[in-house]
């Protein structure tokens, strides 16, 4: 297996696999509740760290597994912005999570992704191929990872996004 150099790390417990599948069987794909993505911003909280040759963005502050976020909320957002070739030199784009004032941004130039967040006064530099490949694998990854734990998840109408990166770059 290579190692790679730059590494989106996720994780999701048990009991949010769980939530999300209760609220498939409420909400069906064009409900109210997925209209107005109710999903994508409050199901599937997990742990999420950009990691990069023995930096973290959040590891040293919130512990080793990083920041608590909605997975669902970053995958889409990261998937839209991938889609709109927000990661193109001289471009940006902020995720912005519901919740709480958290903001993470990503500052793209010729060679390199710069990430900073309002929480951090750090922020990573990757290379541009290494994030890149990396926003794929962790999505490719999401997506999987959605379809096999929670069945008619990803009908929902929110998650058009992540079903047109799914189609266009995860090889089914």
């Amino acid at each position: 297996m290579e190692k790679r150099a730059f590494v989106i790390e996720w994780s999701i417990p048990g009991e949010q696999w769980d939530k999300a599948r209760e609220a498939v069987a409420l909400h069906s794909p064009l409900s109210d509740y997925d209209r107005r993505r109710l999903g994508r911003y409050y199901l599937l909280y997990g742990d999420v760290d950009f990691a990069h040759a023995g930096s973290r963005l959040y590891g040293g502050i919130y512990g080793i597994k990083g920041i608590n976020v909605s997975v669902m909320d970053l995958s889409v957002a990261l998937a839209e912005a991938y889609t709109k070739e927000a990661f193109a030199p001289g471009r940006s784009t902020t995720y912005e999570q519901l919740d709480d004032d958290l903001q993470i941004q990503f500052t793209t130039d010729e060679d390199a992704v710069h990430i900073a967040a309002t929480d951090r006064s750090e922020e990573l530099v990757i290379q541009r191929a290494d994030f890149t490949r990396e926003v794929v694998a962790f999505l490719c990854s999401v997506v999987a990872a959605c379809r096999r734990e929670v069945g008619g998840i990803m009908e929902w109408e929110s998650m058009t996004p992540l079903r047109e990166f799914e189609a266009m770059n995860c090889g089914n």
